[in-house]
């Protein structure tokens, strides 16, 4: 696996070419969530502010946690072998003890092997940056490894050698501590318009996640009220001030609120109602939402049943869509 490969082997990167000049820019943990995503800045040199407003996803939208969390769930479920070549250039398993096997049994003393794992493909599912710290001993073997908050990490760019240290904020807003490149090795996505940053796999979903806040703030303000805005209610002889105040009353405590959807209001002779005619909104919310799940999933190139979709049609078999997001999804992974 890629990854082993670069924590017992490192080579450092270098680059002769020259670098646009980084500043470094706090997180801003404030704002609206659709603004956040006015501008282009996604892919600048200094830190994506919008690191923290990703890392929420798997806590306040369903298909995006049930993506990263099965992505990263499997990956933390694949067991590890430590191979050798032989002379014939075969690859065969090391018998026996490995110098690092408790490395890889515990990281460190906080996390298990499969902890690690799944904090380190969370990371990679919503940001697209997984920085990973190696700690070592006096001999320079690796004795420890952490997973790094992407939105707490930066560096200092260097034009010949493309990074000349790293820093990490322990708690955001504090000193930042620096590390020096060779203990970080740096997880990330390819990015087009961006020679550090990776870009996470939901930028180009994230007009449609936005329009799917919106449709569930505005659905969830119809439930709580209970009933739709613009309905007219006509009295043939009239009721007067205090009567309309009465029925009003009446009418706000019968007939609004969850426990009270789907009750009939009964009129008295001469009474009628006119309701509002449905808005487009209202004819297309279902839609919206299926449009927003497909372009999460998309997103992550998922296939419906591995997230609990069965039946949607014109999807492959449950054994074909396994074997897909074993062969797009995950293998892909096991390559970086």
């Amino acid at each position: 696996m890629g990854i082993l490969r670069r924590i017992f082997g490192i080579s450092k990167r270098k680059r002769d070419d020259s670098f646009m000049e980084w500043i470094r820019k706090d997180a801003d943990d404030d704002g609206d969530f659709p603004d956040r995503y006015s501008g282009n800045n996604y892919s600048s040199q200094s830190r994506p502010t919008s690191f923290s407003d990703l890392l929420k996803l798997k806590e306040s939208h369903p298909w995006v946690a049930a993506c990263v969390d099965r992505i990263s769930s499997t990956m933390a479920a694949i067991p590890w072998r430590f191979l050798t070549r032989t002379k014939e250039g075969k690859w065969v398993e090391v018998p026996g003890d490995y110098p690092w096997d408790d490395l890889f049994e515990k990281p460190n003393r906080q996390q298990t092997w499969d902890a690690f794992m799944r904090q380190l493909w969370d990371f990679m599912g919503l940001t697209g940056n997984a920085p990973i710290e190696i700690v070592r001993d006096e001999d320079g073997n690796p004795i420890a490894l952490y997973c790094l908050r992407p939105e707490r990490f930066g560096f200092k760019s260097d034009p010949k050698k493309y990074v000349s240290e790293y820093t990490y904020e322990v708690e955001t807003g504090r000193a930042s501590t620096k590390i020096a490149p060779e203990n970080i090795l740096w997880l990330k996505s390819v990015s087009t318009l961006g020679d550090y940053w990776g870009v996470s796999p939901l930028l180009a979903g994230i007009n449609a996640l936005t329009l799917d806040f919106y449709a569930v703030a505005v659905n969830k303000a119809d439930i709580k009220d209970g009933q739709k805005v613009g309905d007219a209610y006509t009295f043939e002889d009239g009721l007067g001030k205090p009567g309309k105040h009465r029925f009003e009353a009446d009418l706000r405590s019968k007939h609004s609120g969850p426990e009270n959807i789907g009750k009939s209001i009964v009129l008295d002779d001469g009474q009628k109602i006119d309701r509002a005619p449905m808005t487009r909104y209202d004819v297309h919310y279902e839609n919206l939402r299926k449009m927003t799940r497909e372009e999460v999933l998309a997103c992550y190139a998922m296939p419906p049943a591995m997230v609990g979709l069965f039946g949607i049609s014109g999807a492959p078999g449950i054994r074909e869509q396994r074997s897909i997001f074993y062969e797009n999804v995950i293998l892909p992974r096991l390559l970086l």
